[in-house]
């Protein structure tokens, strides 16, 4: 900061910070954790991409048409990402432009790790389907989801959490999606996106992974 000694007074001073950093207001955080919230939710319609066709009895339909279990799954998996993102892009335009919310200058940044958390809630609901029997996987995802959100600071910042609530913190992938969002909006460094990129990008090819070792396992889908 610099000083100045006001002409005529000789006890006051002007001060001038230099780089001041600035910090989201109530609106700004909200609309960031929501829309990270929101992105996360997709777990749940990843849960019913193949149970919904086992509960209507299509299954088996799809199994016996000319299309490969690969396509099948691809086609899924992209779809419910690309449908579920733009339920996000439409959260993340309504909090910009109706409530002004400040989203950065970095959008690309921005909406990038909003579409690689989307794949990874999509990815986690589909494993999820499969790793556990009926509805233990649905339970398992709404159990989960509240967990990540929580320490993910949906519902208000855990900045100062210590020792195990720490580690659980950080595994959240709604706080790595909130951290780089706050680096890239705040701090100006889009390179601040590639970590929860990487993170998102990794763990969603790993329950993808092990999703189609138990589908090809699988005589139906």
């Amino acid at each position: 900061p610099s000083c100045m000694t006001l002409p005529g007074f000789r006890h006051f001073v002007a001060e001038k910070a230099l780089g001041s950093e600035k910090k989201p207001g109530s609106l700004d955080y909200y609309a960031m954790a929501m829309t990270t919230m929101v992105a996360f939710y997709s777990c749940m319609s990843g849960s019913f991409l193949i149970r919904g066709e086992r509960i209507r009895n299509t299954a088996i339909r799809l199994s016996a048409a000319p299309v490969s279990k690969g396509t099948i799954f691809a086609g899924k998996v992209i779809g419910c990402t690309v449908i579920n993102f733009l339920c996000v892009a439409a959260v993340f335009l309504f909090s910009k432009f109706v409530f002004k919310a400040d989203w950065g200058d970095h959008y690309a940044a921005v909406l990038l790790v909003l579409l690689t958390e989307v794949l990874l809630a999509v990815s986690v609901g589909l494993g999820c389907s499969y790793l556990f029997k009926e509805d233990g996987g649905r339970l398992v995802i709404l159990i989960f989801t509240q967990i990540a959100s929580f320490l993910g600071g949906a519902y208000f910042p855990v900045d100062d959490a210590a020792n195990f609530m720490k580690i659980a913190r950080d595994i959240s992938p709604m706080r790595w999606a909130n951290h780089a969002l706050t680096q890239i909006i705040y701090g100006h460094d889009w390179m601040a996106s590639l970590p929860a990129i990487g993170l998102n990008t990794a763990a969603a090819a790993a329950f993808l992974a092990i999703t189609a070792i138990l589908m090809r396992r699988r005589e139906a889908l």
